[in-house]
């Protein structure tokens, strides 16, 4: 087995537990299935925006592939952390949001709420892959470990927060949305993408300043919130079950 191959695999722990997870969701909330085809173009699309994101904040901090203190001394820290939110959280999430909606929403097999979680986690393994990639050179078995147990599973669970707003108003009930309703809707949509960049620059910002204990907080309040808005889905009527 050449090196090469060794650093291939440990993308494999990564990739295994957001697996699991999706399997974990699909299997406790009866999620109706989707063709293997469109998790798989999801999947890859997800990928290819990793590089794209690496590109695109290079160009506005200065050769880095984030924001830091260190290449804006002027920054205070709520300003850092308001960067995080507002660049690094928001396009990272509001990029699968866009693969998603314009490649896999007007799929005619796209007819359970839950599914929009599915696709969006989906979405987001394959970028949470293709970033971890990213560590394969110059970092310790121990960072990718932990990239696999902690910030993959985070990246499914962002996901999931918009995911489940897009789901709900692509399955929601009426002939055509059109109007005031449409917008309401799509203002959901907007709102949980708020919502989890807020979310992902904070947990970003408290993994700099190696605040695990407010990291792993951050974790369990979205899980939470997640769990409960699942099982009211599920509950609602809204949800369609696997046959």
């Amino acid at each position: 087995m050449t090196p090469t191959l060794v650093q291939l695999c440990l993308l494999l722990p990564g990739l295994l537990v957001g697996i699991f997870c999706l399997y974990f969701l699909i299997r406790l909330f009866d999620v109706a299935p989707l063709p293997v085809g469109l998790l798989l173009l999801v999947f890859v699309l997800g990928g290819t925006l990793a590089p794209l994101e690496v590109l695109a904040l290079q160009s506005l901090y200065s050769g880095r592939h984030a924001p830091s203190l260190a290449c804006c001394p002027g920054f205070s820290p709520l300003w850092h952390l308001a960067s995080l939110v507002l660049v690094v959280g928001l396009l990272e999430e509001a990029s699968m949001l866009v693969v998603v909606r314009f490649t896999v929403y007007d799929s005619r097999a796209f007819v359970d709420p839950l599914q929009g979680v599915l696709l969006a986690g989906t979405t987001s393994l394959g970028f949470a892959v293709a970033e971890n990639a990213r560590y394969l050179a110059g970092h310790p078995v121990s960072v990718l470990l932990e990239r696999a147990l902690i910030t993959t599973p985070v990246h499914l669970c962002l996901s999931a927060v918009w995911g489940l707003a897009l789901g709900l108003q692509r399955v929601r009930p009426g002939p055509t949305q059109a109007g005031l309703a449409s917008l309401r809707g799509w203002g959901s949509v907007l709102q949980a993408l708020g919502f989890a960049a807020l979310l992902h620059g904070a947990f970003d910002a408290f993994l700099e300043r190696n605040r695990f204990d407010l990291a792993g907080a951050t974790i369990v309040v979205l899980a939470w919130l997640l769990v409960r808005h699942l099982r009211l889905c599920r509950s609602s009527g809204t949800h369609c079950r696997r046959p």
